[in-house]
């Protein structure tokens, strides 16, 4: 498949920095996430509404019982699989790139097979969103540099 980069944003927490891309073809979207700290991760996604806590059977407070203790050991069970806690932390978040950023609460978890994330994240006034998404391996992503040709207007 290939896919036109629409738009990038970069998130960052201490010393760690990471990016989202939005990819488009036609009517399909998908949302690729990479950070190239200790090895390249990049994760993809294709469902662009996030759900609730109620849907993935947590609370906030076993979410604040998994940022105090820190502990990789630690999980939370969905349809009887494990997401282990990996890390959380406020984040700034800088749609398009851009050097204001906005800030954020956010738990990162990695399914007990290692393929699957699943990100929580709060932001002041709104509800808590729980997005799902898939390690992919960077070898099965090729960039091309060059424009659509047709100023952003789907592909004819």
């Amino acid at each position: 498949l290939y896919f036109f980069i629409e738009k990038i944003d970069r998130y960052s927490s201490g010393n760690e920095t990471w990016y989202e891309l939005l990819c488009v073809d036609g009517e399909n979207q998908v949302w690729l996430d990479w950070t190239d700290g200790y090895e390249l991760t990049v994760t993809a996604s294709d469902e662009p509404d996030p759900v609730g806590l109620e849907t993935i059977g947590t609370t906030e407070e076993e979410l604040i019982h998994l940022d105090e203790e820190h502990s990789i050991d630690n999980y939370i069970e969905i349809d009887g699989d494990k997401y282990f806690y990996r890390n959380s932390s406020e984040v700034l978040f800088y749609q398009d790139n851009r050097e204001q950023g906005e800030g954020f609460y956010n738990w990162d978890l990695v399914h007990e097979d290692g393929g699957h994330v699943l990100s929580v994240s709060k932001w002041e006034g709104k509800p808590f969103e729980a997005t799902f998404s898939e390690v992919i391996s960077p070898d099965r992503i090729v960039l091309y540099k060059g424009d659509r040709g047709d100023d952003g207007k789907e592909r004819k």
